[in-house]
């Protein structure tokens, strides 16, 4: 068992310090960062509606009453295509909440079910062909909106995009950092004690609780590069969780 153990810490004292160096790819053992793309996601969710057909004309198309595309027409109430309120506002507009990393989880709660209590294509399924259309299309967005504003690491991302910045693979410049992140990948994939596991997790949430601090700080500071950095800390970690989880699952 001795000269197991001298083995495994040989051999992650070699591939730490291969790790370090310079000429190598610092990312080849953990998954990368995926830049969330909200554009990306309204426009594929907005294409699936016939624009030929059902065009945003400004006005309700069942009592042409003059509006600013809104969901709902002011005058019948009867749902509307809202093309442009659902191109120009941004997820917090959507679902009426500042634009800042730090929101009322209950409010947006609150809100997201009072819309899709309207919206949901359940409450359509005996209107014409055009609302069941709109309904589709305006909860589709509705619940990605709310799928993005409750998870602090994907709201931090899409704020972070909002402001212009990208999250990618290169905005990864701390070599001490992940070396420590592959050392905890390693010890999680050589232990089978799950209550060293369970340790390991409850230290990985706390790791976690800190970055969403400390995230929140650096937006309300309008430090969008030093909320870039704990965001990809937020994310390694995230990642290092799921793999305890895992094997958590795998030994019980």
């Amino acid at each position: 068992v001795k000269n197991k153990v001298n083995m495994q810490q040989t051999k992650l004292s070699v591939i730490m310090n291969t790790l370090k160096s310079s000429n190598f790819p610092r990312l080849w053992f953990i998954s990368p960062l995926i830049r969330y793309s909200h554009h990306a996601v309204k426009n594929s969710l907005l294409a699936k509606r016939d624009h030929s057909t059902y065009g945003c004309t400004n006005s309700c198309w069942n009592c042409e009453f003059k509006h600013d595309c809104k969901l709902f027409c002011p005058s019948c109430e009867i749902i509307q295509c809202g093309e442009c309120a659902s191109k120009s506002l941004n997820f917090f507009e959507l679902l009426q909440l500042r634009q800042t990393f730090d929101i009322s989880v209950s409010s947006l709660k609150e809100y997201y079910i009072k819309l899709q209590t309207r919206l949901h294509p359940d409450k359509f399924v005996k209107k014409s062909s055009r609302e069941q259309s709109y309904s589709t299309v305006h909860s589709a967005v509705i619940n990605e909106a709310h799928k993005v504003l409750s998870d602090p690491l994907k709201r931090g991302l899409y704020l972070l995009e909002l402001n212009g910045y990208v999250v990618d693979e290169r905005s990864v410049n701390d070599n001490d950092f992940i070396s420590s992140i592959f050392a905890l990948n390693f010890q999680v994939e050589e232990c089978e004690d799950v209550d060293e596991l369970k340790i390991m997790l409850s230290n990985i949430d706390a790791d976690i609780k800190h970055d969403i601090e400390d995230t929140n700080i650096a937006f309300t500071n309008n430090d969008f590069e030093s909320a870039k950095r704990e965001l990809i800390k937020m994310r390694y970690r995230r990642n290092l969780k799921q793999l305890i989880e895992d094997k958590i699952m795998k030994l019980t």
